[in-house]
């Protein structure tokens, strides 16, 4: 009844053609190909994530000798640490928190300590958090590469930054550990 050359007008497409940019044959040609939400960086791969990839390879390459392997084990000790220091003596996590005032004040180290607040002052959550914390955390290692799981922790760290900062309003990890989960969430 429709021929196969009936063309539909663009108005009333379900999805718009998108522009390929990518290779010829390489590309997604329909911006309701499944392919494209469920790619990967190979073949058949959108130019923005193979542009994304070469990006951090480049980056790796340059700065890969700086990355500290093994990097959730030593969070998660000092996380233990502050764990016990936060049971023995109320209110420490407050000295570790980012604030701007303070920091300001010249205690630059807040800058980086708010890495060791555990995620609840709790004995047995905290201990159960910071064990989930531990396993979310290698596994994303092992499966980016010690280099690009610190750039995700740099970079949320900086954006965290950024939030306290612009909004005067002290900022722990808690939001650099719920992109943690999430990003654990997609893999498995």
């Amino acid at each position: 009844w429709l021929h196969a050359t009936t063309r539909i007008p663009p108005s009333t497409q379900k999805f718009p053609r998108t522009r390929a940019c990518c290779a010829p044959g390489a590309g997604h040609r329909n911006a309701s190909s499944t392919s494209q939400l469920a790619c990967r960086a190979g073949r058949g791969a959108p130019c923005y994530v193979r542009r994304m990839d070469k990006l951090l390879a480049r980056l790796e390459r340059r700065f890969g000798n700086l990355t500290i392997h093994g990097l959730t084990f030593y969070m998660v000790m000092f996380q233990g640490l502050v764990l016990v220091l936060e049971l023995g003596k109320p209110g420490f996590s407050n000295w570790l928190m980012l604030d701007r005032e303070r920091i300001l004040g010249g205690e630059f180290w807040r800058l980086f300590a708010y890495m060791a607040i555990p995620p609840t002052t709790s004995p047995i959550w905290g201990l159960f958090a910071i064990a989930l914390y531990y396993t979310m955390g290698t596994s994303l290692e092992s499966q980016w590469g010690s280099f690009k799981y610190q750039l995700f922790l740099l970079l949320g760290m900086l954006m965290t930054t950024v939030y306290g900062f612009a909004l005067d309003v002290p900022a722990t990890n808690a939001y650099i550990l719920l992109s943690l989960f999430l990003a654990f969430a997609t893999y498995w």
